[in-house]
C-alpha cells in the first residue's frame, strides 16, 4: 500500500538523484573536494514532524552514500554534497524565511516545503532568487503559470 510517508521519502531520493544526474551523473575521487549544498524547507518538528523528517533523513543518506563513492562531478569540478535544513514550524511566513536564508547561503536546489500552504508561499522567493525547488505538497498555484511563456518564431 503506497502512503504518504512512501511517498514523501521517494520524493526526496528522486530529487537528490535528479540534482545528482543533472549535475553530471558521475561519480569521481578527489583528494579535496569543493562543496555543493541542497537545501532542505520543511516541518521537522512538532505534530507534523514526521514528513519532513523523513525527508531530511533521506538526503543526508543518499548524500553520504555520494559522499563515500567520490562526490559527484559537474563539468570538470568534484563536489561533496551537503545537505542544508530548516524547519519551518509548518508556518508559511518561517517557509519563506527558510528559503530567504538558502538563497542567502548560495544555495540554488531546495527540497521541500512539504505542506500545502508553504509550498505555495515561497514560489515567489525561490523564481526571484534562481532557485529551483521541489516542493513535495499540491496546491493548485504551484502547478499553474504565472506569466504567459514566450513564444519564439
Amino acid at each position: 500500500m503506497i502512503n504518504r510517508r512512501s511517498i514523501i521519502t521517494s520524493a526526496a531520493r528522486g530529487a537528490v538523484s535528479a540534482l545528482a544526474i543533472m549535475a553530471g551523473g558521475t561519480i569521481a575521487v578527489h583528494a579535496a573536494n569543493k562543496e555543493l549544498k541542497i537545501g532542505f524547507v520543511g516541518v521537522t518538528s512538532g505534530a507534523a514532524a514526521a514528513w519532513g523528517t523523513s525527508n531530511v533523513r533521506s538526503m543526508q543518506t543518499r548524500a553520504a552514500w555520494i559522499n563515500e563513492t567520490g562526490g559527484v562531478k559537474i563539468g570538470d569540478e568534484t563536489y561533496d554534497v551537503k545537505i542544508v535544513t530548516f524547519d519551518d514550524q509548518k508556518d508559511p511566513k518561517r517557509a519563506i524565511a527558510g528559503m530567504e536564508k538558502m538563497a542567502q547561503e548560495g544555495i540554488h536546489y531546495v527540497v521541500g516545503p512539504n505542506v500545502d500552504d508553504g509550498a505555495a508561499a515561497v514560489r515567489p522567493v525561490a523564481e526571484s532568487k534562481g532557485i529551483i525547488y521541489f516542493p513535495y505538497a499540491f496546491p493548485k498555484e504551484l502547478y499553474t503559470r504565472r506569466h504567459p511563456t514566450p513564444c519564439s518564431a
